[in-house]
């Protein structure tokens, strides 16, 4: 659960100590980066063609107005690539809640990130939050934007996405982005190491031209910020509908799953499978509990 607070001699991500970070991770900043991997083992579902059509068009329209959203180049400066990664993010997070209704799902800018022991703290410049119940936020994804090198914001978002993993309620996978608002780099804490993935190119040359060959390239991005929300059932009780005798099959049920992800539901005949998948499918009403 995310809470509020305020404390004072944090230590800010900004000061914090690169070498401290180096001996957590048995390694250099640059030998971390040199260990990244693929990335596609991590979709798991991919969106319709028309989510990347829109963000595609989004492209398109920023480069034209703004021009090409290269920071390091002046007088374009941090705030442009901001503005860029917010409406990619914003229209990513639109199209998953259009989908899916029940998914609480919030862009904050600015989010200050507090370690669980009150020992440091950061201003992250995205961070999606998803609310689990009426006063409790799980943090999802934090995306740290840099004007002209991935480097630079490397380390706050490793200690950003460490912390919201031991804060978050579920311990699930923390995912962060670094990115320039071009280049694109995934990070992930699992709650015992980092791992860093390839850097990716978002945005290419002369884009209004070449959509076909952006979307076999350089989409997935896409598909990477679609993979990494949950469905999660979290103490939940169904009931079948209009139903006096049946007012409580399913009590107390928790599920962690991911879109496209198999499941399978095993049991014995009479354990209650048929209900189970009645009740994942819709086909039973809710009485209590969070279903996202």
């Amino acid at each position: 659960m995310v809470e509020k607070r305020r404390r004072t001699n944090l230590v800010a991500y900004t000061i914090f100590p690169q070498e401290d970070l180096e001996k957590e991770i048995h390694m250099t900043m640059s030998d971390f980066l040199g260990t990244a991997t693929g990335f596609r083992d991590k979709i798991e579902y991919r969106p319709q063609s028309k989510l990347k059509d829109a963000i595609f068009q989004e492209i398109v329209e920023f480069v034209t107005i703004e021009g090409y959203p290269d920071a390091s180049i002046p007088p374009t400066n941090e705030v442009v690539i901001q503005d860029f990664t917010s409406r990619i993010l914003t229209k990513v997070i639109w199209y998953i809640i259009q989908e899916n209704k029940k998914l609480k799902l919030r862009l904050e800018r600015e989010r200050e990130i507090i370690s669980k022991d009150e020992a440091r703290h950061g201003f992250m410049e995205f961070v999606l939050m998803q609310r689990i119940q009426h006063n409790s936020e799980d943090l999802l994804l934090i995306i740290e934007a840099k004007r002209d090198a991935i480097g630079k914001g490397l380390k706050q978002c490793m200690l950003a996405i460490k912390d919201a993993f031991e804060i978050n309620s579920k311990k699930r996978p923390m995912y962060g982005f670094v990115t320039t608002g071009i280049d694109w780099q995934l990070i992930c804490y699992d709650g015992e190491k980092y791992s860093a993935y390839d850097k990716l190119i978002f945005v290419i040359g002369n884009i209004i031209n070449r959509k076909e060959q952006w979307v076999d390239e350089c989409s997935i991005l896409v598909d990477l910020l679609y993979s990494i929300i949950p469905i999660v059932i979290k103490n939940t009780c169904f009931s079948w509908e209009e139903s006096d005798e049946y007012t409580s099959l399913l009590n107390d049920l928790t599920l962690t799953t991911k879109k496209g992800e198999l499941v399978a539901v095993v049991g014995h005949v009479g354990s209650g499978k048929s209900t189970l998948l009645a009740a994942l499918l819709g086909q039973m009403s809710q009485t209590r509990g969070t279903r996202l």
